[in-house]
């Protein structure tokens, strides 16, 4: 279950490796030149909202996004390991395949962690950033991270998290379900390599 209050989402800025269609996971590739005007994009979409604080992935790519995005915002920042992305093994900087669905569906990918363990360390490190503080958080981290949203909050499940396009979440309902998401920008549905 991922803890009932309101927060942000932002998936960090392009990097080479998006663009070529290559798996980044705990790789620690940096934004591109595209990647930082996202973020800048990403920074204008959330001037004037009430955030109370940014927490952020240790990778550089989520790293620089949220810098970016803290120009205008001027909060503290900080950083849950846990968030950072899922980490593929021995197919990390390779092209997205077949071996990606079945490590989705839970077969054991060399070197890799597994999907599951991946998912439950993911919505524990949102819960963490989302109870760390009173008011509304701006979480920056991954595509694969944002899975843990999709499952226990059963948003966007057939539309993958676009680089650097704000997402608001809130609770709805009994039982916390169903949430509300909204991108803060009309969402492209392009898949792009996580």
């Amino acid at each position: 279950m991922i803890t009932a209050r309101p927060f942000y989402y932002l998936r960090h800025g392009e990097t080479d490796w998006n663009r070529e269609g290559r798996m980044q996971g705990s790789a620690d590739i940096p934004l591109n030149e595209t990647g930082m005007a996202q973020a800048e994009r990403a920074r204008d979409l959330l001037k004037g909202i009430e955030i109370s604080r940014i927490v952020c992935s240790p990778l550089q790519r989520a790293r620089q996004t949220a810098e970016i995005v803290n120009r205008e915002l001027q909060l503290p920042i900080t950083y849950i390991d846990n968030l950072r992305e899922a980490h593929f093994g021995v197919q990390e900087g390779t092209m997205m395949g077949d071996w990606f669905h079945q490590w989705r569906l839970g077969a054991d990918i060399e070197e890799a962690e597994p999907c599951d363990v991946f998912i439950e360390r993911s919505r524990r490190a949102i819960n963490e950033a989302i109870e760390e503080g009173e008011g509304t958080p701006l979480i920056v981290a991954h595509g694969a991270v944002y899975w843990a949203v999709k499952r226990y909050c059963r948003v966007f499940d057939d539309i993958p998290l676009p680089n650097s396009v704000p997402v608001f979440h809130e609770p709805i309902g009994r039982r916390n379900l169903p949430w509300r998401a909204k991108f803060l920008e009309e969402a492209e549905t392009e898949t792009i390599p996580v």
